[in-house]
């Protein structure tokens, strides 16, 4: 829930702000903020995919999936905690 809600807070910050720029005729802030939103609404977009990915649906057999799709999915799903503690993953090149 926090990887979707703290963008949606951000995207009302900017959204209010913006606002105010535009209010006070400062077009270039504003502009920079509706950018930010378009980048957020991108994040949520690819957050939302990949918890699909994962979601099982009813009468849906498991089946097996390469474990580098089951990593990718995680760091994917993760990785706003991942670069707001500072953390490096390293993965290893290839296929396997």
């Amino acid at each position: 829930a926090h990887e979707i809600n703290q963008p949606v807070a951000a995207i009302r910050t900017y959204a209010e702000n913006a606002g105010r720029f535009l209010e006070t005729g400062k077009t270039e802030p504003a502009s920079g903020n509706l950018t930010s939103i378009v980048s957020m609404t991108e994040r949520i977009g690819a957050i939302t995919g990949t918890l699909r990915t994962f979601a099982r649906r009813p009468g849906v057999a498991a089946s097996p999936l390469p474990v580098r799709e089951a990593i990718d999915g995680a760091l994917s799903l993760l990785s706003g905690r991942i670069r707001d503690s500072g953390v490096t993953i390293v993965k290893p090149r290839g296929t396997a």
